[in-house]
């Protein structure tokens, strides 16, 4: 199956409508799903135009692992099996324990597990055709302790052995050992540091990366110095995502930086992109192995775990320009970062659709640390507003009421007529949350709920509550703290759950100087603000949450709600009498939703059709549905997935483990709380669970900006320097003129 693949522009030239040069260097990708079945690849070398796999699959039914060594052609995709001499018993080839050496032979890395000595080693030289040819153990060589792990070897041209060793115990430690071909000791380097790759150069040299003191890095392997040599950073990579190498590319050496791959120059220390992942239809996080061909072209092996299968297929990438690739209208994903699932998604609709494609526009990199926050969400609304809008809008994290009264936003109400969703199939109270005077502005496709929590037996008779009725109730404990938090924390849940009482998006006007909010500061001023004090686990006098809870020390807690586990942990954590609450509001039941994922259609749009495909794609079984065994964080909008996600939640898995007479899934704690979750004991919670769900009728809102500015001036009041009217006048003055720059 050949699809539409990425594209960067390299030099100037006429725009097609679409905006892209057509004489844009582009990749076309081909799709070939392997028939190697659910086998987890171990280890891999290439060979001319071929793939050698070293697979393990564990097999339920017979209690045992199968492994096999196969061939899988670059080509096609074809694999074959290979014949491989028996191994011994209990004996395995190890996790990046295959490797090539200077007469085309594999060497092979083999462990093996008995309880008189524990993990030994050995070392095979064997041929494609499946005979062994030779045999050395290598375990008294290395001195590997009880604790230590051979986490990988690697050959270089001259038959050298690199073996990459960790240990773990009371202390770590990481080392690099190098040998000549006859296995005499070379050289033995310490890492101040996990490595995570090892790479050879076309020149010989060697190199780790891993995380250093600069973030993630590489590292010069110096034996004649016996040492490493400094970190090797690459400007145009970032420095805390996941980066993987392969030796290649037009500068020679490859990285794939976890969204696009790079050219890395290690002399100048500078990374250039080749192609973005997801431009080439490839979610990087499945990536397994990449590499370059002979003619140039890229191949890359992918591998897609699920909890019921594994999916892997090859992917060759060859070079064409973006004029000759098949035509689909291009659409624009805006979000301020992307979700791991969304990804997912996103990829799975561009392979499937031969109409539309979907580009991603992610504002913030978390891998890097020269990027900020706010100007991320600054140039996000920029983009909104502009004639630059993209089609389909990320929610999540954004003023969803500000955009929203600016008319950045598409009814969505036909699309729903004109694509035939039944919206009773939905949760109608979560399907409705982004309805602004009977006009859909957004959906939410998945979503968690968040709210205060209490004792049932303080909260006697009480639903709901306003600002001034939740302080009058917490005037009834005048020995009792609200929360375990700080002066800081409790204007912050106030900004996040209740700001548009405040602020109204649709005349512009703003109300901060007014007596309800001079009175949430001066109650948020009865906290501590000192962070270090309320959190220093080493404090003596310190009142852990549960205890606190439990004593009556503290009479709230904020909670973040997404599967039916959640139920047992929040009882347990009061005792058996936990009521929600919700935050103070003037209407409705102050739980608020809280999105996962939410997406919108530009009104500038020129693909609303197609942009609401993504859309019917994401609320559709294929993408709802959660699969057999798997562990869902969020709750599906569907009404017939959130149903299995609670017969998953509410049936043992077979993977769980026995406890008395009950099947335990998971231990949780933190501070000083623990708690075991109890698959039998779920079904005592649905029905709270649902009517927590179904009462939920607010959106959590996001601006960063009106947060900090609210933060800043509340610091001074805080510390004696203002009184509550002044400051209460200084944040009215700076978010009204926030608001009128941004309406």
């Amino acid at each position: 199956m050949v699809m539409l693949l990425s594209f960067i522009a390299v030099g100037c030239g006429k725009k097609a409508d679409d905006g892209f040069d057509p004489n844009a260097i582009a990749y076309l990708a081909e799709y070939h799903d392997t028939d190697f079945g659910d086998g987890y690849i171990q280890s891999m070398v290439v060979k001319g135009d071929f793939i050698y796999l070293y697979t393990s699959e564990w097999i339920e039914a017979e209690s045992r692992s199968v492994s096999k060594l196969l061939e899988v052609s670059i080509a096609d995709g074809s694999t074959a099996e290979l014949a491989l001499f028996e191994l011994g018993e209990n004996e395995w080839i190890s996790s990046q324990g295959m490797a090539l050496n200077s007469s085309g032979n594999l060497i092979l890395l083999a462990s093996r597990w008995t309880e008189e000595d524990g993990n030994t080693y050995s070392l095979y030289e064997a041929s494609f055709s499946g005979e062994k040819l030779s045999t050395k153990d290598i375990g008294d060589m290395l001195k590997l302790g009880q604790d230590t792990y051979l986490q990988g070897m690697y050959t270089d041209k001259q038959d050298n052995l690199y073996f990459v060793v960790s240990s773990y115990g009371m202390s770590s430690s990481y080392e690099l050992f190098k040998f000549d071909k006859d296995l005499n000791p070379i050289a033995r380097l310490e890492s101040p540091s996990y490595i995570e790759n090892l790479f050879i150069t076309d020149n010989g040299k060697v190199y780790i990366a891993g995380w250093f003191e600069s973030g993630m890095a590489v590292k010069e392997a110096d034996f004649s110095a016996g040492s490493f040599g400094p970190d090797i950073t690459f400007t145009g990579l970032g420095r805390y995502g996941s980066m993987r190498f392969a030796v290649g590319g037009p500068s020679g050496l490859l990285c794939s930086d976890g969204s696009k791959l790079m050219a890395c120059d290690i002399e100048s220390e500078t990374a250039t992109m080749i192609l973005d992942w997801l431009e080439a239809d490839v979610n990087a996080n499945d990536i397994r192995y990449f590499g370059q061909l002979e003619n140039g072209n890229y191949w890359l092996m992918n591998q897609v775990y699920r909890n019921t299968n594994t999916k892997t297929e090859l992917i060759a990438l060859t070079e064409t320009t973006y004029g000759r690739l098949p035509k689909r209208e291009n659409l624009v994903y805006a979000s301020l970062y992307m979700d791991y699932n969304l990804k997912s998604a996103i990829v799975d609709f561009n392979k499937s659709s031969q109409k539309y494609r979907i580009r991603i526009k992610e504002y913030y990199d978390f891998s890097r640390d020269d990027e900020s926050w706010e100007a991320a969400i600054t140039q996000f609304n920029t983009d909104l507003a502009s004639g630059n809008a993209p089609d389909i809008i990320n929610l999540t994290s954004i003023n969803f009421h500000q955009l929203a009264s600016k008319g950045i936003f598409q009814d969505l109400h036909s699309y729903f007529d004109k694509n035939g969703i039944d919206r009773t199939d939905y949760l109608e109270n979560v399907l409705n949350a982004y309805d602004v005077d009977g006009k859909l502005f957004g959906v939410m496709i998945n979503f968690s709920v968040n709210t205060l929590v209490g004792h049932s037996s303080k909260l006697a008779g009480i639903d709901k509550w306003n600002v001034d009725q939740m302080m009058d109730w917490a005037g009834k404990y005048p020995d009792a703290m609200l929360m375990n938090t700080t002066g800081t924390g409790i204007m912050t849940m106030f900004a996040y759950s209740i700001l548009d009482r405040f602020i109204d998006w649709q005349t512009g006007k703003c109300s901060f100087d007014g007596d309800e909010f001079i009175r949430i500061m001066e109650f948020a001023a009865t906290f501590s603000n000192d962070w270090e004090a309320v959190n220093d686990w080493n404090n003596p006098d310190r009142i852990g949450t549960y205890t606190g809870l439990s004593e009556g020390h503290y009479l709230l807690s904020d909670q973040y709600i997404n599967e039916l586990n959640s139920m047992q942990i929040i009882d347990h954590l009061f005792d058996g009498e936990p009521q929600f609450i919700g935050y103070p509001t003037e209407k409705g039941s102050g739980i608020m939703l809280n999105p996962q994922t939410a997406l919108a259609v530009s009104s500038k749009s020129k693909h609303k059709d197609g942009a609401f495909e993504l859309i019917n794609y994401l609320l559709s079984d294929q993408y709802q549905m959660p699969e057999e065994g798997s562990y869902y964080y969020s709750i599906p909008i569907k009404k017939n997935a959130f149903d299995v996600m609670l017969e998953m939640a509410t049936t043992p898995p077979e993977d769980s483990y026995w406890e008395g007479e009950e099947q335990s899934r998971m231990s949780y704690g933190f501070d000083d709380f623990n708690v075991s979750i109890y698959i039998s004991r779920n079904k005592e919670y649905v029905d709270v669970y649902k009517d927590l769900i179904m009462r939920a009728d607010g959106i959590r809102v996001y601006d960063e900006n009106i947060k900090s500015i609210i933060e800043e001036e509340a610091a001074s009041f805080f510390a004696g320097q203002k009184s509550a009217r002044e400051v209460a006048e200084i944040i009215q003055n700076r978010v009204q003129v926030y608001v009128n720059e941004n309406r």
